[in-house]
């Protein structure tokens, strides 16, 4: 008999988090799940949550912030229940896991923020990190909220390039 409903959920999770095997935010992990029809957005949530209070899941600080990952308890359940998620399902995740790799890979590594200073304008801090380290960040000042959000928005398709380029600048030999 198939699991269903609360459990399914959770166990869906971890069978993501199984296969994906990377750090990935709770947004980024619930947003994915829901956006394929698997389980609702606030559902997965509370199972990744559960699954986290269960140590299934471990929260981990991050420059970009909190970030999920599974737990060798947490693969041992998914290898066990694992016959539970119907192969086309296991399919059906592991080929959009495979599209989506690169745009997490990119959420979790390039990311930016904004503040609203007291004058109006907004400091954008724009970063690359690798692992839990922070290797590379800058900040600009910008006139309003839409440019701000705009800069942050086009940072994780840029940012390879500009970190490339700084790099490449800072240290090149013909000068």
């Amino acid at each position: 008999m198939l699991i269903k409903g609360y459990p399914m959920a959770k166990l869906i999770a971890l069978y993501v988090l199984n296969s994906y095997r990377d750090d990935i935010s709770i947004d980024t992990l619930s947003g994915f799940i829901s956006d394929n029809g698997w389980v609702p957005y606030l559902e997965i949530k509370g199972a990744i949550i559960d699954l986290e209070a269960a140590g299934m899941v471990a929260a981990v600080p991050r420059p970009f912030g909190q970030s999920y990952r599974i737990t060798m308890l947490g693969e041992e359940t998914a290898e066990t229940f694992r016959e539970q998620l119907r192969q086309s399902m296991r399919n059906d995740i592991d080929a959009k896991l495979a599209e989506k790799r690169d745009e997490f890979i990119a959420l979790s590594r390039y990311f930016g923020d904004w503040d609203m200073q007291h004058d109006g304008t907004y400091k954008v801090t724009l970063s690359v990190a690798e692992g839990d380290r922070l290797i590379f960040s800058m900040m600009i000042v910008l006139p309003d909220i839409e440019t701000a959000k705009e800069a942050v928005k086009n940072w994780r398709c840029d940012a390879p390039d500009i970190y490339a380029f700084a790099f490449g600048k800072l240290f090149s030999t013909a000068k």
